[in-house]
């Protein structure tokens, strides 16, 4: 595993694909980023990686892609989401198509494969986890799944999808912090360095056939997350309870409210419409994101290949922090761009 491969990042022009094209560039590795015609911003792709406008629904051009490499990253975690065609159904179709067109393609020419999943996805991210474990199991694909919880750090978009970018965004806007419910919600967020680091360790030594959590055990209340962002930001911003189910109006609390540390029922986006995010401001009702109930991830796996996280959750929101306001700086505004699909509006 240590000599030079040839590689391509399918869907790797975004957050995790750049993150994880940088270091592959800096192992040596060559690197092709295959991602759809239009839809990316890729100004993060290394200078030296060849970034091929294709889009994975066409069989034909996944094939040739596919042929001209060892190893192949699907990067299912951060799929684009392709210009005009923001309604959900099509949306999760789409991906859908694109992940079965290279697991397939890496099965027939006999191309080792790391499917890199969101792990409390649903739906057509288990299907097309189940299609590349068959393939395993009956013709020898070399497959190894990466299912990874809740990433932050530099370069994420804060669209309200990415709940820690966006908070930071608000905080250093002096803008209020929406949270769902009475703000006692919890997640676990793991930084993008570690996640790297544990993408490496499952590509090097997991087993063919096998399944990785990549996350965090750290876990924070949104109201919590809140706080610590607030802080590290030097943003006197508030914090504001959303109304519940019922149309109940919570109250908003200042910078003194104390915080809240129980337990975490999450919710499934309810779809519908061709909109895009529903309510601009709300990081709790975008129709791409469609999780299950809170899932803590499970690292015994990823443990047991050596992985040791470098980061807590306050050191890693300090860099990601850091990073925006000097963006903030650079661009020489105090406020950042709301994005959907990664598309800046």
């Amino acid at each position: 595993m240590n000599a030079v491969r040839r590689i391509l990042v399918t869907n790797g022009a975004g957050f995790v694909g750049g993150w994880w094209v940088r270091h592959l560039r800096r192992q040596g590795h060559s690197v092709i980023v295959a991602d759809a015609p239009l839809v990316r911003d890729a100004a993060d792709v290394p200078g030296d990686v060849e970034l091929v406008s294709s889009s994975l629904l066409d069989m034909e051009q996944v094939l040739e892609l596919v042929d001209r490499v060892d190893t192949v990253f699907h990067l299912a975690c951060d799929p684009p989401r392709l210009a005009g065609s923001f309604h959900e159904a099509s949306w999760i179709g789409r991906a859908l198509k694109a992940g079965l067109h290279v697991v397939e393609a890496c099965a027939v020419l006999g191309r080792e494969l790391v499917l890199v999943t969101q792990g409390d996805a649903l739906g057509d991210a288990k299907a097309v986890e189940s299609l590349a474990l068959l393939w395993h199991c009956e013709s020898g694909l070399s497959v190894k799944i990466a299912r990874v919880f809740d990433l932050f750090g530099p370069k994420q978009s804060p669209a309200p999808g990415n709940i820690v970018a966006f908070f930071i965004a608000k905080a250093l806007a002096g803008e209020a912090l929406a949270l769902p419910g009475d703000g006692s919600e919890k997640r676990s967020f793991v930084y993008i360095e570690d996640a790297v680091l544990a993408l490496e360790l499952v590509w090097r030594f997991g087993p063919p056939g096998s399944a990785f959590d990549i996350g965090s055990e750290e876990e924070v209340s949104m109201e919590e997350l809140a706080r610590a962002i607030l802080a590290l930001a030097g943003s006197s911003s508030a914090i504001v309870l959303e109304a519940g189910e019922d149309g109940e109006s919570f109250q908003a609390r200042g910078a003194e409210a104390p915080h809240s540390l129980s337990g975490f029922a999450g919710r499934c986006a309810q779809g519908g419409g061709s909109g895009g995010f529903e309510g601009a401001g709300s990081p709790w009702k975008s129709r791409f994101q469609i999780r299950s109930a809170f899932a803590k991830p499970d690292l015994a796996g990823l443990r047991s290949l050596g992985y040791e996280p470098r980061y807590d959750l306050e050191n890693g929101l300090r860099k990601a922090v850091t990073h925006m306001k000097a963006e903030m700086r650079a661009r020489g505004t105090a406020r950042v761009r709301q994005t959907v699909g990664g598309r800046a509006v």
